[in-house]
C-alpha cells in the first residue's frame, strides 16, 4: 500500500463515515461533480450489499476505538440521494471524516483448479469540516472475497488502520496496542 498525507496537521478522527463505491471513474475530491459522476448511483448500490457489509465490519473492528457508520445506516439501500441530501445527512450525524472507499479493479487469477481475487483500492480520508482530502492511499489486495480470515476487506482494513494510526489520524486501539 502506497499513502500520503496531505496536511501536516495532527487530527485524530472520531466519528468516520465509510463510502465504498466500485467504479472505474477517477475521483480526486470530494465536490458536487464528483460526487454526482463517480458516487451517487454507486454508494449504496444493492449488488455490492453483501460485500459492503462485510467492509464496514472489518473496518469497525480494525478503526476501534473510532465510532464507524456505514452508509446504509444513514441512507435507503438502492436509493439515490442528491448532494445536499448528502452532506446534510453527514451534518446531523456528527461525522468528522468520510473514509471514502474506491474499489477501481477487481479481478480473479486462475491457480491450477483455484482462483484468488485480487483488487486495486484507492482510499481517500475526507474533513468533513471543509470536504478536503487529507489522506490518501492506493493499495494492491489479494485475498479471498467472503469466507474466513484471509479476505480481501480484512486485508484492507488491517492496512488502512495500520496507516492512519502512522501517520497520527487514528488514535490507537486500546485492546491491540502494546505499551
Amino acid at each position: 500500500m502506497n499513502s500520503q498525507k496531505l496536511t501536516e496537521e495532527k487530527n485524530f478522527y472520531n466519528r468516520y463515515l465509510v463510502v465504498f463505491v466500485e467504479s472505474q471513474d477517477d475521483f480526486r475530491r470530494w465536490d458536487f461533480d464528483n460526487y454526482e459522476h463517480v458516487i451517487m448511483n454507486q454508494f449504496n448500490h444493492l449488488e455490492n450489499i453483501r460485500f459492503r457489509g462485510q467492509l464496514f465490519r472489518s473496518l469497525k473492528r480494525n478503526l476501534a476505538p473510532a465510532v464507524v457508520l456505514d452508509t446504509d445506516e444513514l441512507f435507503p439501500v438502492h436509493n439515490e440521494v442528491s448532494y445536499m441530501e448528502f452532506k446534510d445527512a453527514i451534518e446531523q450525524s456528527g461525522v468528522d471524516a468520510i473514509l471514502f472507499v474506491h474499489l477501481k479493479t477487481y479481478y480473479e487469477v486462475f491457480l491450477g483448479s483455484t482462483s484468488e481475487p485480487r483488487a486495486v483500492v484507492n482510499s481517500f480520508l475526507i474533513e468533513t469540516k471543509n470536504y478536503e482530502n487529507v489522506w490518501v492511499s492506493n493499495a494492491f489486495l489479494r485475498g479471498e472475497l467472503y469466507a474466513g480470515y484471509d479476505v480481501l476487506n480484512n486485508h484492507y482494513a488491517r492496512k488502512i488502520s495500520k496507516a492512519l494510526r502512522q501517520e497520527g489520524l487514528l488514535l490507537p486501539n486500546p485492546t491491540t496496542a502494546r505499551y
